[in-house]
């Protein structure tokens, strides 16, 4: 007969005590946890009707529309699809070292009202989210910008498609980025010595077809949040680099939907825009921990579209999520205003709604995501970028193959982010 062994007397002491500081603490539902831990059940939104596995279409939408943002339900009447999948636990998504970093910082962080993050003597921020349990739309913006550990590359395959689906260009280019400041896993850490001033280092490198091969631009985004990001961009027919005007922001990049300013749905400077926080909630969102999402391909292998601009293996799943309301203080802006989707627990924007002067909406900018294993531990890696037009029907969407993450911060790395490094790889 087996034996049951009784735990002692104390440890339902102890559990009780944990209970209480985890409480008192106010850090999520468990101690040092900032994300919400429980989804509503799909059975619970839909009435029963929808369970996870299931697909909403446009026939079935209506039972979930309230967990759709308006984007998403715009596409599903149009044809898109979505396979619903399991809520992903915020630990299996959010790296650990990012965790432990903020576990050990929570408290130290000086959030100016322009969105600049210091320590308290003046130094950049040391690494993990600032502000993890956010009470106001900035806070939840200035932790978006150290959602990542120290950098990252992908490669990228870009279609431009038209009004009736049809994709008219193609072109390949590489993403990377590195930290500079806030580096949590790898050494250097806190900073990458003689760049204190600056978050991140950004490159953007085109290699296909050959009329863009070699065009280039790197970018500087400073810890000032006050401060336009610096850009240069190297022009292989002039064989000559160029700094681009901050004014060129929102012009249209090479006739596609994509804009500077809106890559990753928001990469202003927070000083120059205002920020409200229109709430917290659960939404089905494409930043998933899902083993499969859609572009999660090789560039050689198309991704299966509907209508010529929707991916056929969407898969969503509910998330908690901020709602941040952005309104640019320039009036002659080119959108009246961007609602921007921040999951709570990785504080990645997994979508953006862009609205015109008129307040009509404009475009929609997602970032879709599946469970990585790195060096750094969890990591919720790209596969497919929309930017959808809801005014002219076109659409740029970018399927993205997974290169590195955290890249090691060796003498060749950061010389990939320099004006000789992008003047070198002009064809």
């Amino acid at each position: 007969m087996p034996v049951t062994r009784r735990r002692p007397s104390w440890w339902f002491l102890v559990a009780s005590l944990a209970t209480l500081v985890g409480a008192a603490t106010g850090f999520g539902e468990q101690r040092g946890v900032w994300w919400e831990k429980r989804a509503p059940s799909i059975e619970e939104i839909s009435g029963g009707r929808l369970h996870a596995g299931d697909k909403i279409t446009k026939e079935n939408v209506a039972w979930v529309k309230d967990y759709m943002p308006e984007g998403f339900y715009l596409d599903t009447l149009n044809g898109a699809t979505w396979e619903i999948v399991p809520t992903t636990p915020g630990e299996k998504l959010v790296p650990p070292s990012l965790v432990k970093a903020t576990n050990e910082n929570l408290g130290k962080a000086v959030v100016k009202e322009d969105g600049t993050v210091l320590m308290s003597d003046g130094k950049p921020w040391i690494g993990g989210f600032p502000v993890p349990e956010p009470k106001t739309g900035l806070e939840v913006m200035v932790s978006r910008q150290f959602k990542t550990t120290d950098g990252h590359a992908d490669h990228a395959k870009l279609d431009w498609v038209n009004s009736s689906g049809v994709t008219y260009k193609k072109t390949i280019l590489g993403v990377r980025a590195i930290n500079t400041t806030g580096r949590v896993c790898q050494d250097p850490k806190p900073y990458l010595p003689g760049y204190e001033d600056q978050l991140d280092r950004e490159l953007i490198l085109f290699t296909d077809p050959y009329d863009v091969k070699g065009l280039s631009v790197l970018t500087i985004v400073y810890v000032d949040q006050t401060r336009l990001p610096d850009a240069w961009g190297y022009v292989p027919v002039l064989r000559r680099v160029q700094r681009f005007s901050s004014g060129q922001r929102y012009d249209s990049v090479d006739g596609s939907d994509l804009r500077a300013g809106d890559i990753d749905t928001f990469s202003d400077p927070l000083g120059i825009w205002q920020f409200k926080l229109l709430g917290r909630k659960f939404l089905f969102s494409v930043l998933t921990g899902a083993d499969k999402q859609a572009g999660n391909l090789p560039l050689d292998q198309e991704v299966p579209l509907i209508n010529g601009r929707y991916a056929r293996d969407a898969r969503v799943e509910l998330r908690d999520t901020y709602v941040v309301e952005a309104t640019p203080k320039d009036p002659s802006h080119i959108y009246s205003k961007k609602v921007i989707f921040v999951d709570a627990a990785t504080y990645w924007s997994w979508l953006g709604l862009f609205y015109d002067r008129q307040g009509k909406l404009w475009y929609s900018f997602s970032l879709w995501f599946h469970r990585l294993e790195n060096d750094c531990g969890n990591f919720p890696s790209l596969t497919w970028v929309p930017i959808q037009n809801y005014q002219t029907g076109s659409a740029t969407v970018a399927q993205i193959e997974y290169y590195w993450r955290n890249p090691k911060p060796d003498v060749s790395n950061k010389e990939m982010f320099t004006l000789k490094f992008i003047m070198s790889q002009g064809r």
